[in-house]
């Protein structure tokens, strides 16, 4: 199973609850939790010995999208151009897909 790193807005465990007493500071790392126990639940229930469960946890991160500023009323046909190839040059394609 892979694991990568979990991101969520910061929906912290109430104090003195289940899950912050189990060591869980964030709803985020719980919900990983029970997301793996299910998966090797089913795996072992149903006797799958080479079914994938992994799963993918994602961040916010900022735009792959070059900055571009104009005003609309000062835009020239011609230079429209400019504006078709908008996406940063580090940005790799898995960081456009997802």
């Amino acid at each position: 199973m892979t694991e990568t790193t979990r991101s969520q807005l910061s929906e912290v465990c109430e104090i003195a609850s289940m899950a912050e007493m189990a060591g869980y500071s964030n709803i985020a790392e719980l919900a990983c939790e029970r997301i793996k126990f299910a998966g090797q639940k089913i795996k072992k229930e149903h006797s799958f010995s080479e079914i994938d469960i992994s799963f993918r946890s994602l961040k916010i991160d900022s735009t792959n999208m070059a900055d571009v500023y104009y005003v609309p009323d000062a835009l020239d046909k011609a230079n429209f151009d400019l504006f078709v190839h908008n996406i940063k040059p580090d940005t790799t394609p898995e960081e456009l897909l997802f």
